[in-house]
């Protein structure tokens, strides 16, 4: 493996405790609109950072393709969280009911 590799492949798990330090800092800190919404962001973020190290730093195709779907889980979290993030902070919630959140996680899943 070369360096460039692992040093990318650190920088992921950096990131990865970062996203972790901020969602528990969020979590003890403040209780504000979208708070919720952005703390499940930051954790899809770390999942899809670690899963996306791992795959750097994996050498055989099956152990590759193990961190491939938890790093999709993280990916596909993204854009349904955020849009539930930005109406939360907006205080626009009359759009956030249980069936229209449900609609959204159609296509990911």
């Amino acid at each position: 493996m070369e360096v460039k590799w692992i040093a990318f492949g650190v920088v992921l798990v950096i990131n990865t405790i970062f996203a972790i330090s901020v969602a528990i800092f969020i979590t003890r800190k403040f209780v504000v609109p979208g708070r919720n919404p952005l703390i499940l962001a930051l954790i899809a973020l770390a999942i899809w950072s670690f899963a996306y190290a791992m795959i750097t730093f994996s050498t055989g195709i099956e152990v590759k393709r193990f961190w491939l779907r938890i790093e999709n889980i993280g990916i596909i979290s993204q854009p349904v969280l955020w849009f539930v993030f930005i109406f939360s902070y907006a205080r626009q919630t009359e759009y956030l009911k249980r069936p229209r959140i449900a609609i959204l996680w159609v296509i990911p899943a």
